[in-house]
């Protein structure tokens, strides 16, 4: 039997979540609308906030209060990412609180596993494949898997294409414009990071070399040179650990 708790959030919960530092700058975030996309599952919450880097954040009410996880690289328990997402949120609410109750909880991984043990191999089938339609990544491991080898499985042109949309401008980029072309760039690089972490190092590493490239073409067009700098700084990072792998 579950013991349903009203949890309730608001703006002075999350101030005492985080150090003042982190609060301060997660409103600063939150006020210049670097929140984006906002989506809200239950009583989890996920959104990207967007700087020089695009971060996923996800926050979730539990019995205990609320908790934060962000993908950015900073050490602290609530970053002001997370202060950032939790205002938007709040936002939301209009009275500036949120009453939660956390009660039933998703399947775990060994009990969907065995959901879809049980489940009909064509039904299995038709999803791959449906989902290997929008994922070229996806479609790639399914290659490998029927014995396609892995340097010849990942068509890297569709990805090619993005990472020269995202970052080969042929306008001049400048500061007010900075955030959503950055926002661009790093959403590709995130495609190619995922590339590598999914085995796919030797493609992974000649397209973080290409986005390279295109930065330093880009260079002169873009106003923000130390958000080039950083980005050309994550593709290279990309790249030898791909080389690594």
């Amino acid at each position: 039997m579950w013991i349903v708790v009203a949890v309730e959030v608001s703006a002075g919960v999350v101030r005492e979540l985080a150090d003042p530092k982190s609060f301060q700058r997660g409103e600063e975030y939150f006020a210049a609308g670097h929140v984006r996309r906002i989506s809200v599952d239950g009583t989890a919450v996920s959104a990207t906030v967007e700087g020089t880097h695009a971060y996923r954040v996800r926050l979730d009410v539990t019995r205990s209060g609320l908790r934060g996880r962000c993908s950015c690289p900073h050490d602290v328990e609530f970053c002001k990412h997370c202060v950032a997402v939790a205002l938007a949120w709040l936002e939301q609410a209009g009275g500036g609180e949120r009453t939660a109750r956390p009660g039933g909880r998703p399947l775990t991984e060994k009990r969907l596993r065995s959901s879809l043990l049980d489940r009909d191999p064509e039904w299995l089938v038709d999803q791959l494949m449906a989902a290997a339609k929008t994922d070229e990544v996806l479609r790639a491991r399914l290659s490998v898997a029927a014995g396609v080898p892995a340097d010849r499985a990942f068509d890297g042109r569709g990805l090619r294409e993005r990472l020269e949309f995202a970052i080969d401008v042929p306008d001049y980029v400048s500061f007010a414009g900075a955030d959503q072309y950055f926002h661009r760039v790093g959403r590709a690089l995130d495609e190619v990071e995922r590339l590598a972490a999914n085995g796919f190092t030797a493609a992974a590493a000649d397209l973080a070399e290409y986005a390279a490239q295109l930065l330093e073409d880009a260079t002169e067009r873009v106003e923000d040179i130390g958000g080039v700098d950083d980005a050309i700084a994550r593709a290279e990072q990309i790249r030898l650990a791909a080389l690594r792998r």
